[in-house]
Order: C-alpha cells, then sequence, then structure tokens
C-alpha cells in the first residue's frame, strides 16, 4: 500500500526496516558497513556500464562524454576489489 500523503510504499519501508534492524542485531557493525559499502559500488559499477552502453547505442545524443560512464565503471570496480582484497 501507498501512504496516502506522503505516496511512500509503506510494507516496503517496514520490511527493509526490519530486515536493518535483524542485521544490525545479530551481525558486527563493520562487517556490515563494508558490505554496504561493496554493495554501493557493485551498484555504481553496474550503472555506469548502463551509461556506456546507452551512449553506444545513441552516440548522437550525448557526443564526447561516452566514455565517461566507462571510466566511472572502472573506478568503482577498481575501489570494489580494493574493498575486497582488504578485508
Amino acid at each position: 500500500t501507498v501512504h496516502p500523503v506522503r505516496r511512500t510504499p509503506v510494507l516496503a519501508t517496514v520490511v527493509v526496516a526490519g530486515v536493518i534492524v535483524v542485521l544490525a542485531a545479530f551481525f558486527p557493525r563493520v562487517q556490515l558497513a563494508r558490505a554496504t559499502s561493496l554493495v554501493t559500488l557493485t551498484v555504481f559499477t553496474l550503472v555506469d556500464l548502463s551509461l556506456f552502453a546507452l551512449v553506444v547505442r545513441h552516440r548522437d545524443v550525448v557526443g564526447h562524454w561516452r566514455w565517461l560512464g566507462l571510466l566511472g565503471a572502472a573506478m568503482a570496480a577498481a575501489l570494489g576489489v580494493w574493498e575486497l582484497t582488504n578485508w
């Protein structure tokens, strides 16, 4: 259901908050922070690769910025690998 005033998904918010509370109760917070960082870097990598794929398909729209998505993906992936090796 959607909150009538705030227009936010109520059930999804409650479920996510419950999962976070359970994780915070049973796992060390440092490991949760590192896992969150790794997941965030993975999402950034996928979004940047998607940006590069869109630019390759539609070169006339973006022009000379076509390598920005690939550069961002490489940087996020490198940070993710660094995070994994220093875990």
